[in-house]
């Protein structure tokens, strides 16, 4: 009779894990150190695994840095003081495809940095956004992504202050990129009010749109601080015809502060290795030194 109750009660375990699956968040570990100076606003994987690019900004100069291995091989500046070109206003995206980096600056611009065949950075070339009929948007990109074969997907802020999606191909030699239509979703479940970058992954169910937002904490002295954030992962929605149409929630990854030592926890990029683990890069500070790293999450 024992033995019976014991399977039975075996049984009814099982089914109450398989009925409720476990839905606690994926553990953080740290990948690398950036121990330079400057926010960092994004990372991308290159090439290949080895080749990531983490973009950093200050008032006095926007970088690029390639790592290889870990290990820093080149800074790249795509502005600094005494350059004959504009400061970006607040780049927050960086995407790699096909031998070319490209960078979003917060306004209409977006820039393309060609690679050589190492992965250091070659030289730059501004695009101007424009819609189909070639008029010049009054859009800010804030936010990119390669969803591969030439296609983009940019986040973009109009002058009313709206945002939405819009896929993007781009003609380096007009230095143009052409929102070929727009989506958006009005579901905005469980992101925080602070919105950073965004990350595409496509897998064997469908394609996905990863939005980066963090949560601000306003401190005794009135400044802003960072403890908490959160990955929103949409499903791209797509027409017959191929076009994007709208994107569905479809998960919320939570990614706190590792510990209460850490007075800023805020995180800007996301990127997903060629095996689908995902990677973040963002700025931090614990216990009054600021390092920032690149992280992964699995």
């Amino acid at each position: 009779m024992k033995k019976i109750r014991f399977i039975i009660a075996v049984i009814l375990i099982l089914n109450i894990l398989l009925y409720f699956p476990f839905t606690a968040e994926a553990a953080q570990a740290v990948y690398f150190d950036i121990e330079k100076s400057g926010n960092t606003q994004g990372m991308t994987f290159g090439e290949n695994d080895n080749r990531i690019y983490v973009l950093k900004t200050s008032e006095s100069a926007t970088v690029i840095q390639l790592f290889v291995n870990k290990q820093l091989k080149q800074q790249y500046y795509l502005w600094k003081e005494g350059f004959n070109i504009a400061k970006p206003d607040h780049p927050n995206g960086i995407t790699y495809y096909n031998s070319y980096l490209y960078v979003v600056a917060c306004e209409n611009r977006i820039f393309l940095v060609k690679l050589n065949s190492d992965g250091t950075m070659d030289h730059r070339i501004t695009c101007k956004m424009i819609d189909n009929n070639r008029s010049t948007l009054n859009k800010d990109a804030v936010g990119i992504a390669s969803a591969g074969n030439g296609n983009f997907i940019v986040r973009t802020r109009n002058s009313g202050g709206n945002y939405s999606f819009g896929l993007y191909k781009f003609n380096k030699t007009e230095k143009v990129a052409r929102e070929d239509h727009i989506f958006s979703t009005s579901d905005i479940a469980d992101s925080y009010d602070a919105r950073q970058d965004i990350g595409y992954k496509k897998d064997s169910n469908g394609e996905y749109v990863f939005l980066v937002t963090s949560k601000k904490v306003v401190q005794s002295d009135g400044s802003k601080t960072c403890h908490s954030n959160r990955v929103v992962k949409y499903k791209l929605i797509k027409s017959t015809g191929g076009k994007y149409t709208g994107l569905t929630y479809t998960k919320t990854i939570n990614l706190d502060r590792p510990s209460a030592s850490y007075s800023l926890f805020e995180m800007e990029g996301v990127d997903f290795a060629s095996s689908g683990r995902m990677y973040f890069a963002g700025n931090e500070r614990e216990s009054g030194g600021s390092v920032d790293k690149v992280r992964y999450y699995y």
